[in-house]
């Protein structure tokens, strides 16, 4: 019982923060400032596609399938793919 509790509180984690945590994560390499912009602004805008406030529990293959194909319109393949990996 306290797995699922656990699982179920996982699940309302907005994504904003977890693509915080993950930014903080990658800082630790040292990559140059430029990239983590370019990381936080693929995210985010693809978030952004999804909606607004949005948890784990809002994301499923479909929403991210359909963000990406917006985000993916008028961009060049790198930074598709860079945003792509991110999310992965």
């Amino acid at each position: 019982m306290h797995d699922e509790n656990y699982i179920q509180e996982e699940k309302g984690i907005k994504v904003a923060e977890l693509i915080e945590d993950f930014l903080g994560a990658r800082a630790v390499r040292k990559p140059s400032e430029h990239t983590l912009m370019a990381y936080r602004r693929d995210l985010m805008t693809v978030l952004r596609l999804i909606g607004e406030d949005v948890t784990l529990r809002d994301l499923s293959p479909r929403s991210l399938r359909t963000a990406f194909a917006a985000f993916a319109a008028g961009r060049a393949p790198a930074s598709v793919y860079r945003a792509w990996s991110s999310w992965n």
